[in-house]
């Protein structure tokens, strides 16, 4: 992986741990951060699990 992939990685995990730490799924709505995840980047069915475990992989959740 490049030092400009690992950045942008570095940068994306901080902005997802703000996000989940802010729970913003509630004020937008949505009863989950799965139903945020779904609603707002429409991740295809079969890696909307993986995804909505990200939080606790990332140690947020």
């Amino acid at each position: 992986m490049s030092v400009f992939h690992r950045r942008s990685v570095t940068v994306l995990a901080a902005r997802v741990r703000t996000a989940h730490a802010a729970r913003i799924w509630i004020p937008l709505g949505h009863g989950s951060w799965a139903a945020y995840c779904q609603a707002e980047f429409d991740i295809n069915p079969a890696y909307r699990a993986r995804h909505s475990q990200m939080p606790s992989a990332m140690g947020i959740g």
